[in-house]
């Protein structure tokens, strides 16, 4: 799935250009939706979106009507927002049209696609853990969770039934930033530690955000914001390089048959 920096990059995107504008047409390329297509027109045409949501891996568009169009983005799914007189490429397995603008989604799974009422999403989505950014989250639930887990630290932050939106970059960046090793035991962490994974959360989270996240894909004409944070990570992908810290090579290990970036000095 998306990670949540990259995710609420595009949900700000939808939310700026695209609430309070009526769907004017929809596109259906994608063959699970082949039966649902014309329910979906009848259901999206003339609705307004007021508001954008994003939950565990899921943009949630709330309509007018009470309804929520909810779209889930794996890792290779892509969107575009275009312009009016923007020629769009080939191959979107979504299209909605608010007049001559657009936003469009590629390569999306199977059942990606769904309207649902408001009790649907939360009947579907309550088996997924917390938003790491959502006021609710705070330190002691976090240092619950940690006092009850033998897992390592890099399974714990990938473990969607605890916490929603850390995938492979994130947690080596989190971990990094708050001198954790990926293969520490949770239940091993100091009270001190713990704060300080806590707060590497919301410093590496929001630090992503506010820099359009590492994912180097515009999402609209002179997109040149998108991805910006890629040019800010300080482990996932450096191996060999010298630490920003410490200067020692940033090193590749797997954890639990999960590959990850760390700094052997920094990192204990």
């Amino acid at each position: 799935m998306y990670e949540l920096p990259e995710l609420d990059v595009i949900r700000a995107v939808l939310a700026e250009k695209y609430a309070g504008a009526p769907i004017t047409k929809i596109v259906v390329n994608s063959k699970a939706l082949v039966g649902k297509k014309t329910r979906l027109s009848d259901a999206l045409v003339h609705a307004t979106i007021w508001f954008v949501e994003r939950r565990a891996g899921h943009l949630i568009l709330h309509l007018d009507t009470g309804k929520r169009l909810m779209i889930y983005l794996h890792e290779s799914s892509r969107f575009y927002g275009g312009e009016a007189g923007e020629s769009m490429k080939s191959g979107a397995h979504l299209v909605l049209y608010f007049n001559n603008r657009y936003v469009a989604f590629y390569d999306l799974a199977d059942e990606a696609i769904q309207l649902l009422t408001v009790r649907e999403v939360d009947d579907q989505l309550k088996i997924c853990g917390p938003d790491p950014l959502d006021k609710r989250f705070t330190l002691s639930a976090l240092q619950l969770v940690l006092g009850k887990k033998r897992n390592y630290l890099k399974t714990l932050l990938l473990d969607a039934s605890l916490m929603t939106g850390i995938g492979a970059i994130y947690s080596d960046e989190i971990l990094f930033e708050a001198r954790l090793k990926p293969n520490r035991k949770a239940n091993t962490l100091t009270a001190v530690e713990g704060e300080a994974l806590f707060t590497a959360m919301q410093t590496v989270l929001k630090n992503a955000i506010a820099d359009g996240g590492s994912k180097e894909q515009a999402l609209y004409a002179h997109d040149s914001f998108t991805g910006s944070y890629n040019d800010k990570l300080q482990v996932y992908h450096r191996e060999g390089e010298p630490c920003t810290v410490c200067s020692e090579p940033i090193q590749h290990i797997v954890v639990a048959k999960q590959k990850s970036y760390v700094c052997p000095h920094c990192q204990q």
